[in-house]
Parts: C-alpha cells; sequence; structure tokens
C-alpha cells in the first residue's frame, strides 16, 4: 500500500485537476498504481493506493476522499462489490467511482453503471484524458450534493413556516377570543355600567391575554432567528439534562408559583446543546403543558 503527496509541477506543465482533491487507486496492478501516483498528481491531490477491494473497503470508510479510481478483478472484495458497498453506504454513497478495468465487453460496462458506477474507463489507460475526466466527474458531484443541500434546505424552511402558520392558528386563538369577547363584554355592558367590579377581572384577563401573545409573539421571533441561524451562532457544551431541565422549570414558572413538576431524566446523562434555547424550550413546553394540560405538568 503506498500513500504520497503529488510532487511539484515541472516547468510549463499545466495541470488538470486544479482543485484540492483526494483520490483512492484500488487495483492489484502495482505498475498502475505507479503510474497513478505520478500522471494524476498535481500540487493540489493527494493519492492513495491499495492493491485489493478490502484495503479500499476500510480505507473509504476512514478516510474523506472526493473519488474512487476502482479496477473489477481484485483480490477479496471484487470492484463490482465494492461500488455496490459504498452505494449502500449512508456515508459514502454519493461517492463518485471510476472504473478502471481491462474489460470491455458489454456485459462488464452494463453491469458497471447497474451497481452505481459513476464512469467506466477502460486499459491502457490515457492520463491526461483521465484527468480531465476525474475533474469533470467530481465538479459534476459537487454540484449535485449543493442542489441536494439547496433543495433539502428549501424544503425546511417551507415545513417551518407550515409549522409556525400551524401554532399560530393554535397559540393566537385562545388569548385573542379572551381580549375579543372581555372587551365585547366591556362595550356591551352586559354587566351593568362599566364602573362595576365585574369589570376589574375582564380587565385583568385581557392582561394576561395580551401578555400572553407578546410571550408567543417573542417566541415566533427567537424560532424565525433560530432557524437561519448558522452553527457558528450557537453554543454547543456538554450539560446534565436534569441540571437543564431544573433550569427550565424555574425559568418557565413564571407567574405560575404553585405547579408541581416532576422530572424523569437519567442520573448523570449529559447532551450537547445551547443551554440557552434549550431552557427556552423546555419552558414553551412547560407553559403549554400550564395552558392545555390543567393546570400541571
Amino acid at each position: 500500500m503506498n500513500e504520497r503527496t503529488a510532487p511539484t509541477s515541472p516547468e510549463g506543465w499545466s495541470f488538470v485537476i486544479d482543485e484540492a482533491t483526494r483520490i483512492l487507486v484500488a487495483d492489484d496492478d502495482p505498475i498502475l498504481c505507479e503510474f497513478a501516483t505520478v500522471y494524476l498528481a498535481t500540487p493540489k491531490t493527494e493519492i492513495v493506493t491499495v492493491p485489493n477491494g478490502d484495503d479500499a473497503w476500510e480505507k473509504l470508510r476512514s478516510g474523506q476522499f472526493d473519488i474512487a479510481l476502482v479496477d473489477i478483478e481484485m483480490p477479496g472484495i471484487d470492484g463490482f462489490t465494492l461500488v455496490e458497498r459504498i452505494r449502500a453506504d449512508a456515508t459514502l454513497k454519493h461517492l463518485p467511482v471510476i472504473m478502471v478495468t481491462g474489460r470491455e465487453d458489454a456485459v462488464s460496462i452494463d453491469r458497471a453503471y447497474r451497481v452505481g458506477a459513476t464512469s467506466f474507463v477502460t486499459k491502457p489507460v490515457n492520463w491526461r484524458q483521465l484527468s480531465h475526466q476525474i475533474r469533470y466527474v467530481i465538479r459534476a458531484s459537487r454540484a449535485e450534493r449543493d442542489a441536494v443541500v439547496s433543495r433539502d434546505q428549501a424544503i425546511d424552511t417551507a415545513r417551518l413556516k407550515s409549522n409556525m402558520l400551524s401554532v399560530m392558528r393554535h397559540e393566537f386563538r385562545t388569548p385573542l377570543n379572551a381580549i375579543m369577547g372581555f372587551s365585547k363584554l366591556i362595550a356591551t355592558e352586559a354587566h351593568g355600567p362599566v364602573g362595576a367590579a365585574d369589570y376589574r377581572d375582564h380587565a385583568h384577563h385581557i392582561s394576561e391575554a395580551g401578555a400572553s401573545l407578546m410571550r408567543l409573539f417573542g417566541d415566533l421571533m427567537a424560532l424565525s432567528e433560530l432557524s437561519s441561524a448558522t452553527p457558528d451562532d450557537l453554543r454547543e457544551d456538554a450539560y446534565r439534562i436534569e441540571t437543564i431541565l431544573r433550569d427550565g422549570v424555574t425559568a418557565g414558572k413564571g407567574t405560575a408559583e404553585t405547579i408541581k413538576a416532576r422530572m424523569i431524566a437519567p442520573a448523570n446523562c449529559e447532551i450537547l446543546c445551547d443551554r440557552e434555547q434549550m431552557m427556552l424550550a423546555v419552558g414553551h413546553l412547560l407553559r403549554n403543558a400550564l395552558t392545555h394540560g390543567g393546570g400541571s405538568a
């Protein structure tokens, strides 16, 4: 097995692969592996060669590669089986794979693409042409990956908007009904002249409903900021679950001093989280339980 970093470019030579690239070459032919380290090498590439399919699989699982060049006939697992494993692996399934082989029959070519090969090259290898092919395949793969990420982000954003609208419909209805209902009682003097004592209770209910709406609005703004936050905007520290729950319960009590909450958490179990955001989440769940669970949690 041979690992080396690409040599410096000779004067006047133009490299095809001009981006940082890590290439795995799996072939039991030592001459082909040596040629690969020479002809595919650039100042920005690292070529890793292995002589069989088993070593290739271990390398792929333990390291980060941008592309794999795989021979069909190798000791251990063959090239077809290796590609099948790559496509079945959640981490490696998007890795570009070019099969490099002496076989030119239609059956081998069809099977290579059927098991998931990205491209197919026959020996003897035109290394300059292969360099262009590697660059094209890697760029196409990265563009496809970026498109998938953008699509997933768009789906998550649409789902978040839908969830926010659902929350607004559900959570805003109760305080709005209270505000409109008690305001109407005051406006129509349903309990007599406005000076009657009952109206003080109505005013209190209106005040509580307004405060509830303000909290909901704050929660929605916090959710909006959190959804657009980057990993650098969030802290990730280890905290014991029972500590987070206890602090969240304390922060979420508000005026409900009579709450009886029983915490059930694994002893000495820690989670990685942003403490402030997690406490807000626990407090919000607690308030929701108080509102819709009969005053206990």
